[in-house]
């Protein structure tokens, strides 16, 4: 039994001793393909530096189409200057624009307050022009040829000299200054009914359409940020082609290598099952048989 014994241990520690040697150059293996795989990567990485600086990566983009370029500074009195050429470029057709629109807008509210008052439009024309005259000192129309027949009748019943002479604002018991301040106070009404039916809050200002500095300071930096920014493509194109390669190297220096150790794996199983069948005592059945037998 104990030759047996010995037996299976020598074995299994032979099996044991070739299998440590297997997985050792297994690991060994496994170490030298990490580095190569390191290896790889720093040169992915290399040959897209030399290639982007080249300018022929992927065939065609540099390291301004995949990285950008740096921005350049903003000059705010050129800004200010393209502000004023672009306005001036401009400001015919905007003027035409703003005429046109407020035209049109105008036309719309009178329309609309003709379908309430369809004598809107004369009524303000009237309006307007009573006002006009008593800005002016002027007495209206309708007020004169009453003055007038009223004199024609004084001059017939009395005699009365200078009867006939032209209507003014002090025979109403006005002056100048009074009719004026009438006529403003007319005109502030016109203006207020004006206002509702067309207010200025619905005209286009011809200085809404101008550029200010500030736009232009804003409108520069943006396009300073697009003509310096990578080109997406470039970029996108790149991103995926390094990820590809660097997963791919990656791979190949974390694949496990396979051990191929037949004889190892077989001389420990052996010394596995002779050490157990001198555990179980067989071996002891047999020499209690060959004891007997000489007995």
């Amino acid at each position: 039994m104990a030759v047996a014994a010995a037996i299976g241990a020598t074995a299994s520690l032979a099996g044991s001793a070739i299998s440590a040697r297997a997985q050792k150059k297994a690991g060994e293996a496994q170490e030298d393909r990490q580095l190569e795989g390191i290896a790889s990567l720093g040169q992915i990485r290399q040959d897209l530096v030399d290639e982007s600086l080249a300018g022929t990566h992927l065939g065609r983009f540099s390291a301004e189409d995949i990285f950008g370029r740096r921005q350049q500074e903003i000059d705010l009195n050129d800004s200010i200057r393209r502000a004023s050429i672009d306005n001036l470029a401009n400001l015919g057709l905007n003027q035409e624009l703003v005429q046109r629109a407020n035209t049109a807008t105008t036309a719309d509210s009178i329309r609309r307050a003709s379908q309430i008052d369809p004598n809107f439009r004369q009524n303000i024309r009237g309006l307007s022009d009573q006002a006009r005259q008593l800005i002016q000192g002027e007495i209206p129309q309708d007020v004169v040829e009453s003055i007038t027949r009223a004199r024609a009748g004084q001059a017939a019943a009395g005699g009365i000299p200078g009867a006939q002479r032209n209507a003014t604002a002090r025979d109403l018991g006005l002056t100048s200054l009074d009719l004026q301040q009438q006529g403003a106070s007319l005109f502030s009404q016109v203006q207020s009914i004006r206002e509702q039916v067309d207010p200025l809050s619905r005209q286009i200002g011809l200085n809404q359409l101008l550029v200010s500095p500030s736009q232009q300071l804003e409108i520069d930096i943006a396009n300073n940020v697009l003509r310096n920014a990578p080109d997406p493509v470039a970029q996108g194109l790149t991103a995926l082609n390094f990820q590809g390669a660097r997963e791919e190297q990656l791979a190949k220096s974390n694949v496990k290598v396979p051990v191929d150790n037949v004889l190892g794996s077989s001389l420990s199983a052996a010394g596995g099952a002779i050490t157990g069948l001198s555990e179980s005592g067989f071996f002891s059945s047999f020499g209690n048989k060959d004891k007997t037998k000489i007995g």
